[in-house]
């Protein structure tokens, strides 16, 4: 399968389309030449859609998770399918939306596969995180390094096994380990947060100064898709340089005029503080994808 026009992949079908991520997918697939059935909860609700004028784009609604039935009939007759639905979260404060951050990433995954494994789609690529990843310290981490996924964040590895089985089936499944994605506030949720905290005078990502927090621009999160349609089944880390909490909180101090923010300890954040330093030479080395976003950009 080629990432160009002329490839056998031409219908991509993206699921989550309308989120920050999916935005970023949207954007690069159509400028690489694609035909996109572009999939979120929210058309029909009068939000306003990216791309919604463009003749290479079909939006559709609809329930994926409850509705089978629906969920095929949006995958029929995709060469490709992208699923790009809840990366992170913004919050997982409620039963509900804990609830629903398993459903997706779970049991959505898993009517996926099931769903492109009888129409005989022939490659499947997923978004999961790096924070399932243990504290690696200073040391490199790499697609073979140990994790510890409690809780909510578990449900990411349900999903990659759901995609392992894709490829097990015949298909070719790619799982896309994500860092934590930053863009500009108005693109990006998490940042408009951590902006937010920070002209309060507070860093909102606790933990050590000295360790690492892995990270990918928007911008680059789409090139990485439209390279995962060329690459091997498997499970590929897609991060930019890592650099640590004290470099990002100092940057963070001078986007919003401050001299410097207060910290909190790790202990606060519990696995989202841990030092991650993520290597993407694997997905690199299989694609010849590499970041292109300036350091700390969009």
């Amino acid at each position: 399968m080629s990432n160009s026009p002329e490839g056998t992949a031409r219908r991509i079908v993206l699921l989550g389309a309308a989120g920050a991520t999916g935005r970023s997918a949207l954007e690069a697939l159509r400028h690489a030449g694609y035909e996109v059935v572009a999939h979120s909860r929210r058309v029909g609700t009068g939000a306003a859609l990216p791309r919604a004028d463009d003749d290479g784009v079909r939006w559709v609604g609809g329930d994926l998770v409850g509705d089978g039935t629906h969920l095929r009939r949006v995958l029929d007759g995709a060469d490709a399918v992208v699923d790009m639905r809840v990366a992170l979260p913004t919050s997982l404060r409620t039963a509900g939306a804990i609830r629903q951050y398993r459903a997706v990433r779970d049991g959505g995954v898993r009517a996926l596969v099931d769903a492109a494994l009888q129409f005989r789609i022939p490659r499947i690529v997923h978004d999961t995180i790096t924070m399932v990843y243990r504290d690696g310290g200073d040391a490199w981490l790499d697609e073979s390094s140990p994790v510890s996924a409690p809780g909510p964040m578990r449900a990411n590895l349900a999903g990659e096994a759901h995609v392992r089985r894709f490829t097990e089936g015949g298909g070719t499944g790619v799982s896309l380990r994500l860092a934590q994605v930053h863009g500009a506030p108005a693109d990006d949720p998490m940042m408009a947060m951590i902006e937010s905290v920070a002209r309060r005078g507070w860093f909102a990502l606790a933990g050590r100064d000295g360790s690492y927090f892995s990270s990918i621009a928007l911008s680059d999160v789409g090139r990485a898709v439209v390279a995962a349609l060329d690459a091997p089944a498997g499970l590929y880390n897609v991060a930019e340089e890592p650099r640590t909490r004290g470099e990002w909180r100092r940057e963070i101090a001078r986007r919003v005029g401050r001299d410097d923010l207060r910290t909190l300890p790790g202990l606060v954040a519990g696995p989202l503080g841990r030092s991650q330093r993520v290597s993407s030479a694997r997905f690199t080395g299989a694609t010849g994808w590499a970041p292109q976003a300036e350091p700390f950009g969009a």
